[in-house]
C-alpha cells in the first residue's frame, strides 16, 4: 500500500508502477511504511486536499497550483529531515534516503509544472 502519483499526460502504458519511482515516465510511489516521506514531513496524502483545497481539481487532481504550492510546503519542511533520516547502503553506496526521496518528489512535481499537466493522486 501506498501513494501513487502519476503525471497525467504521459501515457499510463509508459508508467511504471509497483515499488520503484521513475520520474521520467511520470510516476512517484510513496509507501505506507517506515519510508514514507510525508509522514517524515509530518504531512498527510488523504488530507492535503482539505488542507489545501485549490490544489486540487473537482476530480481530485493535484493541479499546477498546487504542485508549485506543495513544492513551496515540501521545502519548508525539509528542515524536518535534517537528524531524522536514516542512512542506508545499498551494494556500498551510502545515501541519505529521506533528503534524497524528497528531492525526487520535488523533481517529479517540476516536471508536470512543465509539461502542464495534473498529476493523478491515487491514495
Amino acid at each position: 500500500m501506498g501513494a501513487d502519483l502519476y503525471i497525467e499526460k504521459i501515457e499510463r502504458e509508459e508508467q511504471h508502477t509497483g515499488f520503484s519511482t521513475d520520474i521520467d515516465v511520470g510516476y512517484f510511489r510513496d509507501s505506507y511504511n517506515d519510508s514514507n516521506l510525508f509522514w517524515q514531513l509530518d504531512l498527510s496524502y488523504w488530507t492535503l486536499d482539505k488542507e489545501y483545497p485549490g490544489w486540487f481539481t473537482n476530480d481530485g487532481l493535484l493541479n499546477i497550483d498546487g504542485a508549485c504550492g506543495l513544492i513551496a510546503l515540501l521545502e519548508e519542511r525539509r528542515h524536518k529531515l535534517e537528524g531524522t533520516f536514516v542512512e542506508w547502503t545499498d551494494e556500498g553506496k551510502n545515501f541519505k534516503y529521506f533528503p534524497e526521496k524528497l528531492d525526487t518528489l520535488i523533481a517529479f512535481l517540476k516536471k508536470a509544472i512543465e509539461l502542464d499537466s495534473l498529476v493523478i493522486w491515487s491514495v
